[in-house]
């Protein structure tokens, strides 16, 4: 069935259908409920409201049902769907939130079925997050892969940069060597962007950097690489095993994603 756009663009204050509308946003006619439209405080500008017929809104089809959620500028930026949608040719799935980026591209959403994207195939009923290109940025695995030489198993967690390389994976068999590093069985693995390893857990004691790490050890090496260079900076013979220690007191986190990232990591870790 041909999807009929009837949008129309209405001043600031203006309504219809008990309905007023914010002028950056196009809501189709006689598709919204009146009882259910929120506006952002003291303004007419329309904050979430409910569909209660399919409608096109900024290009996208939408089922009955679906509850819009619009950012201050007017933009769609998340909704939950009221049934299983095709949102720019990707498996949505009903009753769940998908999100946008500010241009419009999809950012996320549950799926509905099994779904073929960047050389991966998707479980059906899980969570996929997409690069503003459309390429797969994290998502969970159907079928097992094989991928820059990494076995990924059926089940498991993938996420990859804009250019398809792997960003993040779990070691499914065996223990893995990366950059000289043994990682263990089970080990969740982070790269950096230029492919260097980022993190992993050790499978056995390792001296890294002059450091003695026990078995088990969760191994995080900066993007910057701190020691490395603040050992030439100073002198060949600075005592490394009091690295972090001194760390601790001189480097200050917030300015540094990747550390930042570490903590968040250890706190989950103490959670769980």
């Amino acid at each position: 069935m041909e999807w009929a756009d009837l949008s129309i663009r209405y001043e600031p204050g203006q309504t219809r259908e008990g309905i007023r509308y914010n002028p950056s946003v196009m809501l189709p006619v006689n598709t919204v409920d009146p009882e259910r439209t929120v506006y952002y405080r003291g303004t007419d500008r329309v904050r979430t409201c409910v569909l209660t017929a399919r409608a096109r809104v900024q290009s996208i089809e939408f089922p009955a049902g679906s509850i819009l959620g619009f950012n201050e500028d007017g933009q769609l930026w998340r909704c939950r769907l009221g049934a299983d949608a095709e949102i720019h040719g990707l498996p949505c799935k009903g009753e769940n939130e998908i999100e946008f980026y500010a241009d419009g591209q999809l950012l996320s959403c549950f799926l509905f079925r099994p779904l073929a994207v960047s050389g991966c195939r998707l479980k059906q009923d899980t969570l996929a997050l997409f690069h503003p290109s459309g390429e797969l940025f994290r998502g969970i695995l159907k079928d097992g892969l094989l991928r820059q030489g990494y076995a990924l198993a059926p089940g498991s967690e993938l996420c990859l940069f804009k250019d398809g390389r792997v960003s993040t994976f779990q070691i499914s068999s065996g223990e893995v060597v990366i950059d000289g590093v043994s990682l263990a069985l089970h080990s969740q693995v982070w790269f950096h962007p230029d492919g260097r390893l980022k993190a992993g857990t050790l499978a056995s004691v390792s001296t890294l950097q002059g450091i003695e790490c026990p078995a088990g050890s969760l191994v995080w090496f900066h993007g910057k690489d701190h020691l490395v260079k603040l050992c030439r900076r100073l002198t060949d013979n600075f005592p490394r095993r009091h690295y972090a220690a001194w760390a601790a007191e001189h480097v200050d986190v917030r300015k540094h994603p990747d550390l930042q990232q570490l903590v968040e990591q250890l706190e989950n870790d103490g959670d769980s």
